[in-house]
């Protein structure tokens, strides 16, 4: 019983084998359902992404005119980058306590996804964290420095297969 159990896994293994020696000869590496060609692509023309963030005023996360046009950037970078997601995070500054910065920073985020999902991005497209207060941009106790690290900031990822 154990030598047909040894040469069906030495069957497998070869099976395993040519198949990895095909996708090698295709010169495609496979990275989950998409190719490396696709990752290049994504890397040309999704990469550069000129809005990574917005502010917000002290204790607030209501979406303002001035915040539309990275708003609707986002919207448009989704409908050309059909294989990204965007992870949104929510930020604080330093000055309260820590279960007010992280609720903060989520309301924040809630905020930015609210507004795409009723611009039409699909929900599946946005995840949301908050970080509270713990990710600054800048380290400091000065009202420039609190001012810079109450955002939003948007990160785009490839989506997971």
């Amino acid at each position: 019983m154990h030598k047909a159990k040894n040469i069906y896994i030495c069957l497998l293994l070869v099976i395993a084998a040519a198949l990895l020696l095909a996708s090698c000869a295709t010169g495609q590496q496979q990275t989950g359902a998409f190719t490396q060609e696709d990752v290049v692509v994504f890397d040309k023309s999704c990469k550069s992404f000129e809005y990574d963030h917005i502010n917000f005023a002290t204790d607030k996360y209501e979406i303002k005119d001035f915040h539309k046009p990275a708003l609707d950037y986002w919207k448009k970078y989704l409908a050309e980058c059909p294989y990204v997601y965007l992870e949104i995070q929510g930020h604080c500054d330093e000055r309260a306590s820590y279960e007010y910065n992280m609720d903060l920073g989520a309301r924040r985020a809630f905020s930015v996804q609210n507004y795409l999902l009723k611009a039409g991005v699909e929900k599946e497209r946005l995840s949301v964290v908050t970080f509270g207060e713990h990710m600054p941009v800048k380290e400091g106790h000065t009202r420039a420095d609190w001012k810079v690290n109450r955002r939003v900031k948007v990160v785009p990822k490839i989506m997971p297969q």
